[in-house]
């Protein structure tokens, strides 16, 4: 919450932020029907999050734009690498693919 500024606890992207680990790729409509609000609020709470690194567009355009929570992504595949090369002596015991 505190790189999304501290938002009110009531406000689109509080209530946005909790449903991105289960839905990391989001657009405007996925993300209304997740904090339950308007089109602008969640067009808006999209932009912040976006604007504080959170998520990054994956589409060009202005029209069905949809972001992706980077960070998720990143925490999944480190979790995968860690499963499958389980270490030892500190060291993997197969070579990881990146």
């Amino acid at each position: 919450m505190e790189r999304a500024g501290n938002p009110r606890a009531d406000a689109a992207v509080t209530r946005l932020i909790p449903g991105l680990p289960a839905q990391p790729i989001v657009d405007v409509k996925t993300a209304e029907e997740l904090c339950k609000c308007s089109n602008q609020a969640a067009r808006l709470a999209m932009l912040q999050l976006e604007k504080a690194g959170v998520l990054r567009q994956v589409t060009l355009g202005k029209r069905n734009r949809a972001w992706e929570a980077t960070e998720l992504f990143d925490l999944l595949n480190q979790f995968e690498r860690d499963l499958a090369s389980p270490t030892a002596v500190g060291r993997p015991g197969r070579p990881v693919p990146r």
